[in-house]
């Protein structure tokens, strides 16, 4: 339904900076994220409950830091149009639905050229799950990735002692996490096979975002189906495909955050973005991979295996691939997502 149909009338800015959060990332591609218009210069972020992911995360904390990713965009787009974007967290529990408020006030227009950078690197972000180039990060493009959340990222080459626990980890939390039948049929939820599918759902994982092309691209969206995910031979193609990326990138990112709370989580995934908008930047490919993260007993182990002061949260596979394609990730069109409240609620 489109946003005349449901009332709403906003503003081609708002329509614009809206578009650009769309483009976060979000586990499964679920795109929990939901928005209230409050008024012309206020909107309401609220999460979407019916787009959670109750298996493989229980707590919502991937929930929450999707939704930051989702409001850091919102943030970053905000400046093209000469906008400081204030977010309030509103939640006090991760499995609230009002989250944060966002009040857009008027600040210092950014260049043109900025503008373009800016649309740029938002347009392109997106998750790559080829195999990578197996050469170190240069030094340089280290140093650039920590300093965008200084203390909050750590990095771990893969020819280290450290790189070497995460690629096994990884491996194996993959394999656990395939076993579990009820985390398979949340994952079979979300694969859209059917290219018709895709574009009705706007969500959700293609066989594009796989990686697949050609004859596998076309073999896979016309014969394979949701019952397809359940069995034994499409859980042990994903874990040789998981250990093909693992064995194959320059290394892997751990991003920390101090606490549990909505706040830090939020607070994690708009470090998240900010990281990953520097690495499209800079030609990095970035592909969150964070079953240790998700599965026991890594989960346990993690922290004191890489003797971090901190809470990991994220873990991202990183390398150079050989180009940085266009993005192939569906998204839900802005009016999809914008929920129509009830006279004098949100007041």
């Amino acid at each position: 339904m489109d946003a005349i149909e449901k009332g709403i009338h906003i503003s081609e800015e708002l329509e614009e900076i809206l578009y650009y959060g769309t483009l976060a990332p979000s586990s499964h591609n679920a795109q929990m994220w939901k928005i209230r218009i409050i008024s012309p210069d206020t909107i309401e972020v609220l999460l979407d409950k019916g787009r959670t992911l109750s298996e493989v995360d229980p707590d919502n904390r991937e929930a929450m830091i999707s939704l930051g990713a989702f409001m850091e965009n919102i943030s970053q787009a905000a400046r093209i149009h000469g906008l400081k974007a204030e977010i309030f967290i509103l939640a006090a529990s991760s499995f609230d639905e009002r989250i944060a408020r966002i009040h857009f006030q008027k600040t210092v227009e950014i260049s043109l050229e900025e503008g373009e950078m800016l649309r740029r690197n938002l347009s392109l972000r997106d998750t790559l799950r080829s195999a990578f180039k197996k050469e170190p990060l240069r030094d340089e493009h280290v140093s650039s990735l920590l300093g965008k959340i200084p203390g909050k990222a750590h990095y771990y080459p893969l020819d280290s002692r450290e790189g070497e626990y995460l690629m096994q980890g990884l491996i194996a939390s993959n394999e656990r996490q395939a076993e579990r039948d009820n985390a398979q049929k949340e994952l079979s939820r979300w694969i859209r096979f059917s290219g018709e599918e895709a574009v009705r759902t706007g969500d959700g994982i293609t066989p594009e975002m796989m990686g697949l092309k050609g004859i596998s691209r076309w073999f896979v969206s016309h014969f394979f189906t949701n019952e397809t995910v359940m069995k034994d031979s499409f859980r042990k193609r994903t874990v040789a495909t998981v250990r093909k990326q693992a064995e194959n990138c320059s290394g892997f990112l751990i991003l920390t955050s101090p606490a549990n709370d909505p706040s830090s989580l939020i607070d994690q995934g708009m470090e998240l973005e900010r990281l990953w908008l520097k690495a499209t930047e800079m030609g990095v490919a970035i592909h969150p991979m964070s079953q240790m993260i998700e599965e026991e007993p890594w989960k346990s182990e993690i922290k004191e295996k890489l003797r971090l002061k901190a809470l990991p949260q994220m873990m991202l596979r990183v390398g150079y691939p050989d180009k940085l394609p266009n993005p192939v990730s569906r998204r839900r069109s802005v009016s999809a997502m914008i929920d129509v409240q009830d006279k004098g609620e949100g007041k």
